[in-house]
Protein backbone atom coordinates (compact mmCIF):
# COMPACT_ATOMS: atom_id res chain seq x y z
CA UNK A 1 0.00 0.00 0.00
CA UNK A 2 1.17 3.43 -0.46
CA UNK A 3 3.36 5.69 -2.85
CA UNK A 4 7.43 6.45 -3.12
CA UNK A 5 7.25 8.37 0.52
CA UNK A 6 4.37 6.30 2.62
CA UNK A 7 4.56 2.28 2.26
CA UNK A 8 2.65 -0.39 4.04
CA UNK A 9 2.84 -4.04 4.06
CA UNK A 10 -0.23 -6.09 4.58
CA UNK A 11 -1.29 -9.68 4.87
CA UNK A 12 -4.32 -11.49 4.53
CA UNK A 13 -4.54 -11.76 8.61
CA UNK A 14 -3.52 -8.07 8.89
CA UNK A 15 0.37 -8.67 10.12
CA UNK A 16 3.25 -6.81 8.02
CA UNK A 17 4.15 -3.18 8.73
CA UNK A 18 4.41 0.32 7.71
CA UNK A 19 7.37 2.99 7.09
CA UNK A 20 8.35 6.53 5.88
CA UNK A 21 10.54 6.33 2.84
CA UNK A 22 12.73 3.27 4.20
CA UNK A 23 11.26 -0.20 5.19
CA UNK A 24 15.30 -0.52 6.98
CA UNK A 25 15.38 2.98 8.10
CA UNK A 26 11.48 4.54 8.60
CA UNK A 27 9.45 2.44 10.13
CA UNK A 28 6.45 3.09 12.55
CA UNK A 29 4.52 -0.28 12.86
CA UNK A 30 6.09 -3.36 14.09
CA UNK A 31 6.60 -6.52 12.11
CA UNK A 32 8.27 -9.17 14.43
CA UNK A 33 9.84 -11.79 12.00
CA UNK A 34 10.85 -14.11 14.73
CA UNK A 35 7.32 -13.86 16.49
CA UNK A 36 5.44 -17.54 17.42
CA UNK A 37 2.48 -17.56 15.99
CA UNK A 38 3.76 -15.60 12.85
CA UNK A 39 2.22 -13.02 11.29
CA UNK A 40 1.70 -10.89 14.42
CA UNK A 41 1.31 -7.97 15.51
CA UNK A 42 -0.07 -6.48 12.61
CA UNK A 43 -3.35 -4.28 12.10
CA UNK A 44 -6.17 -5.22 14.41
CA UNK A 45 -9.63 -4.67 14.98
CA UNK A 46 -11.33 -6.24 17.50
CA UNK A 47 -15.31 -6.55 18.58
CA UNK A 48 -17.24 -7.37 21.09
CA UNK A 49 -20.56 -8.67 21.42
CA UNK A 50 -21.74 -6.31 25.17
CA UNK A 51 -24.61 -8.31 25.88
CA UNK A 52 -23.10 -11.68 25.02
CA UNK A 53 -19.03 -10.80 25.90
CA UNK A 54 -18.58 -12.89 23.08
CA UNK A 55 -15.26 -11.24 21.19
CA UNK A 56 -13.39 -12.09 17.42
CA UNK A 57 -10.96 -9.56 15.55
CA UNK A 58 -11.84 -8.50 12.12
CA UNK A 59 -9.06 -11.23 10.93
CA UNK A 60 -8.29 -14.86 11.79
CA UNK A 61 -5.26 -13.69 13.80
CA UNK A 62 -4.74 -12.83 16.48
CA UNK A 63 -8.01 -14.27 17.87
CA UNK A 64 -8.08 -17.56 15.69
CA UNK A 65 -11.94 -18.03 15.71
CA UNK A 66 -12.43 -21.53 14.61
CA UNK A 67 -13.71 -21.49 11.11
CA UNK A 68 -17.21 -23.62 11.39
CA UNK A 69 -18.14 -20.37 13.46
CA UNK A 70 -16.44 -17.63 11.48
CA UNK A 71 -15.93 -16.77 7.93
CA UNK A 72 -13.07 -14.92 6.58
CA UNK A 73 -12.20 -13.59 3.08
CA UNK A 74 -9.04 -11.25 1.72
CA UNK A 75 -8.44 -9.89 -1.28
CA UNK A 76 -5.65 -7.42 -2.93
CA UNK A 77 -5.88 -4.70 -5.14
CA UNK A 78 -4.00 -2.26 -6.11
CA UNK A 79 -3.03 -0.03 -3.53
CA UNK A 80 -5.92 -1.44 -1.29
CA UNK A 81 -6.67 -4.89 1.30
CA UNK A 82 -9.83 -5.71 2.05
CA UNK A 83 -10.57 -8.06 4.78
CA UNK A 84 -14.26 -9.90 5.52
CA UNK A 85 -15.30 -11.83 8.49
CA UNK A 86 -18.77 -12.85 9.73
CA UNK A 87 -19.26 -14.15 13.09
CA UNK A 88 -22.87 -14.55 14.79
CA UNK A 89 -24.45 -12.73 11.76
CA UNK A 90 -22.33 -9.40 12.24
CA UNK A 91 -20.53 -9.37 8.82
CA UNK A 92 -17.16 -6.81 8.77
CA UNK A 93 -15.41 -5.82 6.13
CA UNK A 94 -12.15 -3.66 6.77
CA UNK A 95 -10.56 -1.71 3.63
CA UNK A 96 -6.89 -0.83 4.33
CA UNK A 97 -5.68 1.65 2.31
CA UNK A 98 -2.85 5.02 1.80
CA UNK A 99 -4.93 7.86 0.45
CA UNK A 100 -2.50 9.08 -3.42
CA UNK A 101 0.54 11.14 -1.67
CA UNK A 102 -0.69 10.68 1.83
CA UNK A 103 1.68 10.42 4.83
CA UNK A 104 -0.93 7.91 6.50
CA UNK A 105 -3.58 4.38 5.89
CA UNK A 106 -6.48 4.37 7.10
CA UNK A 107 -8.56 1.55 8.35
CA UNK A 108 -12.36 1.51 6.93
CA UNK A 109 -14.80 -0.53 8.87
CA UNK A 110 -18.06 -1.37 8.26
CA UNK A 111 -20.27 -3.50 10.32
CA UNK A 112 -23.37 -5.16 9.11
CA UNK A 113 -25.82 -6.90 11.37
CA UNK A 114 -27.13 -9.43 9.82
CA UNK A 115 -28.98 -11.60 12.18
CA UNK A 116 -32.68 -10.38 13.26
CA UNK A 117 -31.35 -9.79 16.94
CA UNK A 118 -30.53 -6.40 17.96
CA UNK A 119 -27.03 -6.11 18.63
CA UNK A 120 -24.84 -3.44 21.34
CA UNK A 121 -21.11 -3.77 19.70
CA UNK A 122 -17.91 -2.37 21.09
CA UNK A 123 -14.91 -1.94 18.73
CA UNK A 124 -11.30 -0.92 19.23
CA UNK A 125 -7.97 -1.03 17.59
CA UNK A 126 -4.73 -2.59 18.01
CA UNK A 127 -1.04 -2.12 16.16
CA UNK A 128 2.30 -2.42 17.65
CA UNK A 129 4.36 0.91 17.08
CA UNK A 130 8.32 0.43 16.37
CA UNK A 131 10.78 2.47 17.56
CA UNK A 132 13.91 4.50 16.61
CA UNK A 133 12.44 4.16 12.90
CA UNK A 134 14.95 1.47 12.46
CA UNK A 135 14.58 -1.88 12.20
CA UNK A 136 17.96 -3.37 13.21
CA UNK A 137 17.39 -1.21 16.87
CA UNK A 138 13.61 -2.38 16.79
CA UNK A 139 14.10 -5.62 16.56
CA UNK A 140 16.78 -5.90 19.36
CA UNK A 141 15.72 -3.29 21.42
CA UNK A 142 12.21 -4.25 21.82
CA UNK A 143 11.68 -4.39 25.51
CA UNK A 144 13.31 -0.69 25.77
CA UNK A 145 11.13 0.51 22.21
CA UNK A 146 7.83 -0.48 24.15
CA UNK A 147 7.73 2.17 27.09
CA UNK A 148 9.52 5.17 24.62
CA UNK A 149 6.36 5.67 21.91
CA UNK A 150 4.51 8.69 23.01
CA UNK A 151 0.56 8.91 20.95
CA UNK A 152 -1.99 11.22 21.32
CA UNK A 153 -5.55 11.37 19.65
CA UNK A 154 -6.88 14.21 17.67
CA UNK A 155 -10.29 13.08 16.70
CA UNK A 156 -10.17 10.36 14.72
CA UNK A 157 -6.51 10.29 13.92
CA UNK A 158 -3.62 8.85 16.49
CA UNK A 159 -0.46 11.04 16.61
CA UNK A 160 2.41 8.76 16.74
CA UNK A 161 5.73 10.14 17.70
CA UNK A 162 8.55 6.84 17.98
CA UNK A 163 11.16 7.94 20.66
CA UNK A 164 10.34 12.14 20.37
CA UNK A 165 13.88 12.68 21.94
CA UNK A 166 16.16 11.64 19.51
CA UNK A 167 16.67 13.88 16.31
CA UNK A 168 13.40 13.13 13.88
CA UNK A 169 13.77 12.05 10.71
CA UNK A 170 12.45 14.27 7.86
CA UNK A 171 8.52 14.03 9.64
CA UNK A 172 8.74 12.64 13.03
CA UNK A 173 5.14 11.78 12.91
CA UNK A 174 3.02 9.20 11.21
CA UNK A 175 -0.52 8.86 11.38
CA UNK A 176 -3.30 6.18 11.62
CA UNK A 177 -6.80 7.21 10.96
CA UNK A 178 -9.71 5.25 11.63
CA UNK A 179 -12.73 6.72 9.84
CA UNK A 180 -16.16 6.09 12.03
CA UNK A 181 -18.03 2.96 11.25
CA UNK A 182 -21.13 2.78 8.89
Amino acid sequence: LGDTRYGAIITANGGGYSFLKSAAQGRFLRFRSNAVPGDLPGRTVYLRDERTGEFWSNTWLPVRRPLDKAMYRARHGTGYTVVECEVSGIHTETTYFVPMGALYEIWRVRLTNRSAAKRSLRAFTYCEFASHWSLAQDTVNLQYSQNVVLGRWNGDLASIVSNPNLPPPESSHAYIGLAGAT
